[in-house]
């Protein structure tokens, strides 16, 4: 067997974004080019702020990369992702304000009362298996031995 055995050609078709769709190839290609420029920029920045120094390629191909790093960064997930600082304090309001009238309706059940109304989209706490009457009732059928 030979790699042509497990080569396929195919041909692919690019297209521009459809926000672009409208500009011709030159501007589109100058936009390009301004954004890596601007990507470039922002990364020396960053390593000026910070005193580091790009990793470089010949580092990045000698690393193997199904090993683990020596030291991972950890931080507590967040409970949403937002995009404004505004966004965020009205989602994690919300959210208190759901977290409030679940525990308030599980509270009611837990009391007792039955047709209790829960915060859309969330689902009542599991209730206890309380086993049918009849079931009660029923002796229990005889079990069949293998064979």
């Amino acid at each position: 067997m030979t790699l042509e055995d497990f080569t396929e050609h195919l041909e692919l078709e690019l297209t521009p974004l459809p926000c672009w769709a409208h500009l011709d190839r030159a501007t589109r290609r100058n936009l390009v080019l301004e954004m890596i420029r601007d990507i470039e920029e922002e990364t020396v920045a960053r390593h000026q702020t910070k005193g580091t120094v790009p990793l470089g390629a010949t580092a990045v191909l000698t690393c193997n990369p199904h090993e683990y790093p020596a030291k991972l960064k950890s931080s507590p997930k967040p409970r949403f992702h937002a995009f404004t600082q505004k966004a965020w304090k009205e989602m994690r309001e919300a959210f208190f304000y759901i977290a409030a009238a679940y525990r308030e309706a599980a509270d009611q059940l837990r009391q007792g009362v039955i047709h209790v109304a829960f915060p859309e989209n969330t689902f009542p706490p599991a209730r206890p298996f309380v086993e049918p009457v009849w079931a009660m009732s029923t002796p229990a059928p005889e079990r069949l031995e293998p064979g």
